[in-house]
């Protein structure tokens, strides 16, 4: 008896407010999208250390680790600027001001990121052998800094859109 009442209770209260009704329903997506990365990521741990054992596992996740701390930096908070930014600029109806916000934030992201990569490249043998002592962190290294621009841009994409609430 008291579970009907509470369900009649939540469709009234989503029939009258849009606001309830949007924040389930996006709640219930980004809990759904985090749940699908979390499985991946564990599928591809679980690959990657049956088929190339528990060390080369222990580099991908220092190369991984490492990845995202260089990214953190390189967007120099910016992606979580545009959150705002572009939620603030939208409301307005002032898309132009968001796209503006946008392109501000990749020219100066953009440069950072290039060079922290540029930096990552060259000094991989550096940090492999005389910061971590593992020769076999090299390729992963050099790998990584190829992934920092796409990782800033896509980041600065994604944030944008949940500016939009996409």
């Amino acid at each position: 008896m008291k579970d009907k009442t509470h369900r009649q209770k939540l469709k009234q209260l989503l029939k009258k407010d849009l606001h309830y009704k949007v924040l389930l329903g996006s709640g219930a997506a980004s809990f759904a999208i985090k749940l699908l990365g979390k499985l991946t990521k564990y599928l591809l741990i679980l690959i990657i250390s049956h088929t190339l054992g528990v060390d080369a596992l222990g580099l991908f996740i220092i190369a991984t680790t490492l990845l995202l701390i260089i990214c953190v930096i390189s967007m120099l908070g910016l992606n979580i600027f545009l959150v705002k930014l572009v939620a603030e600029f939208t409301s307005k109806h002032e898309y132009h001001l968001a796209k503006i916000s946008f392109n501000k934030a990749v020219l100066i992201g953009l440069p950072v990121s290039i060079i922290i990569s540029l930096f990552l490249y060259f000094l991989s043998p550096f940090i492999a052998e005389d910061i971590f002592k593992k020769t076999d962190l090299l390729p992963y290294l050099k790998i990584i800094s190829f992934a920092i621009v796409p990782f800033v841009l896509l980041s600065f994409s994604f944030q944008s859109l949940r500016g939009l609430r996409k």
